[in-house]
């Protein structure tokens, strides 16, 4: 039989079950053939990685994922510039002129207020950071306890086993006892 053509089937053959679909395991169970067999044909003709034509539906999917890149990348832009739009609105309410101050009074109080609120917004950005690692720590601390205990109760459950062969033992002993002074 020649490495070429295995159980009637063809490199032809194979490229035309794959178009349909079909997996290597498919064809092998078909053609009543070793893994290692099929493996040695594709090697020959030139197929090792062949996968047969892409569906319609993974060029849909395909599609669809690439549309899903592009609005992602489309939101970062726009989230960008939506940044760099209010980094000077903050750098100018962080420091009124004075033309501001002179014709609205209470300027310096808002702008005084803006900026305690965005020092508040700094430092409660850092706490939740700190609280997140805390939580997490408590989390692996909390996953080593569970294995603990989990450990303990499989160590109570032999000794308890433990303990319930040595009541058989006894009772068997003192029954065996019993039985040897009625003799």
């Amino acid at each position: 039989m020649r490495v070429q053509e295995m159980n009637g089937l063809t490199k032809e053959k194979y490229k035309m079950l794959k178009d349909e679909g079909k997996t290597d395991k498919e064809i092998v169970e078909a053609y009543k053939m070793h893994n290692y067999k099929l493996t040695t044909l594709k090697e020959r003709w030139g197929l090792l990685g062949y996968r047969g034509k892409k569906k319609p539906v993974e060029a849909e999917k395909a599609t669809e994922i690439k549309v899903e890149k592009e609005c992602y990348e489309e939101k970062q832009e726009a989230q960008q510039e939506k940044k760099q739009a209010e980094q000077p609105v903050k750098e100018s309410v962080q420091e009124p002129s004075e033309k501001l101050t002179e014709s609205f009074p209470e300027a310096r109080e808002l702008a005084d207020k803006i900026t305690t609120l965005q020092q508040d917004n700094s430092y409660l950005q850092k706490e939740s950071k700190e609280l997140r690692i805390r939580v997490g720590k408590l989390l692996n601390e909390n996953a080593a306890l569970e294995e603990r205990i989990e450990m303990l109760e499989k160590e109570i459950a032999e000794l308890e086993g433990q303990n319930r062969y040595k009541e058989l033992y006894l009772s068997h002993a003192a029954a065996l006892r019993a039985h040897l002074m009625d003799v």
